[in-house]
């Protein structure tokens, strides 16, 4: 399956367009299956080409790589250049994908072979954290904007910045809706979803965590400390996200969650109960110069 760089998504093309009297000439870097990407992003030679030059220069373009045998062309167009875009769709490019700053369409230009382009990132990952104390109390929330007509209690989550790892998601997502600062332990579960956000599939992963400050921040005002057994895990709740966040006990929680985050927990204490966990190991990558974070079944000896 032809596969769309990375480098293009992190801005690393070197690309340009050169103008010759009235013909440009598109120039860009070619990748190992046979693409084309054609980078036009804040380029001052451009300021001066009407859409009738590059409407020419495109369709001459378009003849001249096909002859060569290139498989498909990429056009990454930046905001200030999007007028050339009606020009684009009329040959035959289709929007792949977009960021804040620029929009990248794409035609497939082979005549021997089925389009396969894949698709641009379609899922959405989210993180929840499932913290209990030493006294198997879980750290739980309820949102102020929830699904459905009930508010219910939840573990402390959100979705993945890209970058992180499932287990930074959800030490960040906690301290930021609870003000409790976490390790990551294991992961606990997954489940996987269509057509949800954005009309995405949708990935939620679910991770086992510890607190690892057991002294109350006494100097904020703000701070919800109900704690009768005296641990000292104050809780700070996130003003305009969170309604309410407290510690409760296992017992008394699991009729109040919803039948997934109740499932969660029995499969927590089941794994604990069993010596068994899905933890984290780096094993280096062959692609790249990176270390590959990897999730796998341990049991304890």
């Amino acid at each position: 399956m032809y596969c769309l760089r990375k480098t293009l998504a992190n801005h690393e093309l070197s690309a340009r367009l050169v103008r010759f009297s009235h013909t440009m000439l598109f120039t860009g870097q070619s990748d190992r299956y046979r693409g084309l990407h054609i980078e036009l992003r804040n380029d001052s030679q451009l300021t001066h080409v009407s859409t009738h030059e590059f409407e020419s220069s495109l369709k001459d373009a378009i003849e001249r790589w096909t002859r060569e045998e290139y498989r498909v062309s990429w056009f990454q167009i930046g905001l200030n250049l999007t007028h050339f875009i009606p020009a684009l769709v009329k040959f035959g490019y289709v929007f792949h994908h977009s960021k804040t700053d620029y929009v990248v369409m794409n035609k497939w230009l082979s005549t021997t072979e089925p389009k396969n382009i894949p698709d641009y990132a379609f899922t959405n990952v989210g993180v929840g954290g499932l913290v209990i104390d030493d006294n198997d109390r879980v750290l739980v929330v309820k949102e102020k904007h929830f699904f459905g007509n009930q508010q219910m209690w939840k573990f402390p989550g959100g979705y993945a910045i890209q970058g992180e790892d499932f287990g930074q998601t959800a030490v960040r997502e906690v301290l930021e809706e609870t003000g409790i600062e976490c390790e990551f332990q294991s992961v606990i579960s997954f489940r996987h979803i269509h057509k949800f956000a954005f009309d995405c599939s949708d990935i939620y992963i679910v991770c086992h965590l510890k607190p690892v400050t057991h002294k109350a921040n006494n100097s904020d005002a703000d701070s919800t400390a109900t704690d009768s057994t005296g641990s000292g895990l104050a809780v700070k709740k996130c003003e305009y996200e969170i309604d309410d966040c407290q510690w409760m006990a296992i017992d008394e929680l699991k009729p109040q969650l919803s039948q997934f985050n109740a499932y969660i927990i029995d499969r927590y204490l089941s794994n604990r109960a069993n010596g068994v966990k899905i933890s984290l190991e780096s094993i280096p990558s062959i692609i790249k110069n990176i270390n590959q974070q990897t999730y796998c079944v341990h049991k304890q000896l």
